[in-house]
């Protein structure tokens, strides 16, 4: 094992510079350029569709015209072509070191070009699709490096964890793709370096490691697990030197605040090196096991000496990364941007609070009240008897242990039912809120933004019409919003009730034009939020929030982005990462602890 980090090593910082120089040029130019025209065709596939924006409710009608799905595969084929040349790029790279060659940028580029000529092949293609695939779910630095954009959802994978059968079944999947991740990393190299199709690869790959399964698993994880060690060993030593410079240098009523500054302006540029690093390791390590396997003879090294030129070269290219890493780091792709004003950035509780206490009741209503959050999201439903009631759920098994649907019972039938001691003893007996229990609540106290949902039964214009006269009734047009995944639903809102705004709840959205005039605000999944997005939807004096963002991460990119408010489960989490200047909480820690 150590024979193999050993040589790993060397590969990796065979041709150091030339990795910089070719990772400066394909994420500045080549990212740039690619997330540019990516953009413009699905614009333009908008436009052909006919439609001014991608949501939830409207891909089908994408997907139904035919000069559309034609740009969709234009642009899957551009994703497609971008990957493979940035792995076969990474397989060249280390395939050198390997054989102790020298490689200049020219010759990494031309030779990464050459081998895209493969994926014409429609097998190649197949197999590489697949290939991106296993990469969503990989865990490993290589999934965050490559196609690290494309997330699972916050909320869908809640969803998967809450309930044991989906996490089950999740767990199990996850499995078998890493470890056909795993077996991809053996099959490429004989369809990128020694140009084999895909059916002898694939004998070639599958024949390397039988017999050598565990084994091959167990040294793959050592070598993360150095690699992991070594490089938060860095990391800690630099926070440290940053801490002793800044204690040092600057007064004590400053230095925190330079700390944390300095950190701020540094980490990004550095997670995302590390993050490079990550990746060529993985390739490097899979390299050596690739022609261990195969018993090929390395190469003896061929001695150079450093002259000069040589030296002053590395020291600009050095230079002009560091500069170059800092100017990506600042854009939407690098994920670094200036933090909003605080003040402008709304905190709202999903379920009216799901963390502390049971969702959708006025137990969470108060509590999101006490926590300080600006508003509470709540979702609203109409029973059989026309009452409104306040639930997530189509049906109340999973909150209240009773199997029936919300259409099929009246008000009377479920008073009684018990919607808090699923979530935790200290709440049995806490009933089923209607709209209006939390209305007489959160008059003065709090904003509530109330999701109608439309079970599909009739009940249409009765919900709205009930809804608007309760909010009416009780003097709150300008504390309450209504928001729905309905756009029919919410222009009828509008028609009705012009003062009041309403919010388009979806997860997916896309556009260059937010300009529905009975749309005041967009509330839209964390996961498909953009810096364009965002900034095209303010353009239009409209607002927008991210849903539902319970991670650090999710929080942090919610306000990287600008958004109006931010919709959590646990607001005080929120609030708390607001006023710690959104540096990670750890990080938070460690400054109250050395200041």
């Amino acid at each position: 094992m150590k024979a193999i980090i050993k040589q790993a090593v060397g590969i990796s910082l065979s041709n150091w510079t030339t990795l910089l120089l070719f990772e400066l040029f394909y994420k500045v130019i080549c990212y740039s350029l690619v997330y540019s025209l990516s953009q413009d065709i699905l614009n333009y596939a908008l436009k052909t569709a006919n439609i001014s924006y991608l949501s939830f409710e409207n891909a089908g009608q994408l997907l139904t015209a035919p000069l559309s799905v034609i740009l969709l595969i234009l642009l899957l084929l551009l994703i497609t072509v971008v990957t493979f040349f940035e792995i076969s790029a990474l397989y060249v790279y280390c395939e050198k070191g390997w054989k102790h060659e020298s490689l200049t940028v020219r010759q990494l580029v031309k030779d990464a070009a050459r081998n895209c000529r493969g994926l014409l092949h429609i097998k190649t293609l197949l197999f590489f699709w697949g290939f991106m695939l296993t990469v969503l779910l990989a865990v490993s630095t290589f999934s965050q490096h490559v196609l690290g954009w494309i997330k699972i959802p916050e909320f869908i994978m809640e969803f998967i964890t809450q309930n044991r059968l989906f996490f089950i079944v999740y767990a199990a999947l996850l499995i078998i793709l890493n470890y056909v991740f795993f077996l991809y990393l053996f099959i490429l190299p004989s369809i990128i370096l020694f140009k084999k199709n895909v059916k002898s690869s694939w004998r070639e790959g599958t024949s390397l490691i039988n017999n050598r399964k565990a084994g091959t698993i167990g040294k793959i994880l050592f070598s993360y697990a150095a690699f992991f060690l070594g490089t938060f060993i860095i990391i800690v030593l630099a926070v440290l030197c940053l801490a002793a410079y800044t204690k040092l240098f600057y007064p004590a009523t400053e230095a925190e605040a330079v700390f944390l500054f300095l950190y701020k302006r540094w980490s990004s540029p550095l997670f995302l090196t590390a993050g490079t690093i990550g990746t060529i390791w993985l390739f490097s390590v899979i390299i050596v096991l690739f022609h261990n396997y195969r018993e090929d003879s390395r190469p003896a090294p061929i001695k150079t000496q450093k002259n000069l030129f040589s030296i002053v070269k590395r020291t600009v290219i050095i230079i002009g990364t560091v500069i170059l890493l800092l100017l990506f780091s600042e854009t939407e792709l690098g994920g670094n941007f200036i933090y909003p004003d605080r003040s402008s950035t709304q905190i709202i509780a999903y379920r009216a609070g799901a963390t502390f206490a049971p969702e959708n009741t006025m137990a969470a209503l108060n509590q999101a009240i006490e926590d300080r959050a600006d508003a509470a999201e709540i979702d609203v439903q109409q029973l059989k008897d026309g009452t409104l009631i306040v639930m997530h759920d189509n049906n109340f098994k999973r909150t209240t242990g009773v199997n029936k649907n919300v259409w099929e019972v009246t008000y009377p039938e479920i008073k009684d039912y018990d919607a808090g001691f699923y979530f935790s003893p200290d709440y049995a007996g806490e009933p089923v809120p209607t709209l209006e229990d939390m209305l007489k609540i959160a008059k003065n106290k709090i904003n509530l933004m109330i999701e109608l949902k439309l079970t599909g039964r009739g009940q249409g214009s009765s919900l709205e019409t009930q809804t608007l006269e309760l909010i009416n009734r009780y003097g709150m047009i300008n504390q309450c919003t209504i928001a729905s995944m309905d756009l029919k639903l919410l222009e009828n809102i509008k028609k009705t009730e012009p003062k009041i705004d309403t919010v388009y709840i979806t997860p997916l959205l896309y556009s260059r034009n937010f300009d529905i005039d009975y749309i005041d605000a967009y509330s839209v999944e964390t996961t498909s939020l953009s810096r364009d997005i965002t900034s095209s939807i303010r353009m239009q004096n409209k607002k927008v929030y991210g849903w539902t963002a319970n991670s650090e991460a999710a929080i942090d990119k919610n306000l990287r982005y600008h958004v109006d408010g931010i919709i959590t489960d646990n607001p005080l989490l929120v609030d708390y990462y607001i006023e710690s200047t959104s540096e990670p909480l750890s990080l938070g820690a460690f400054a109250d602890a050395v200041f």
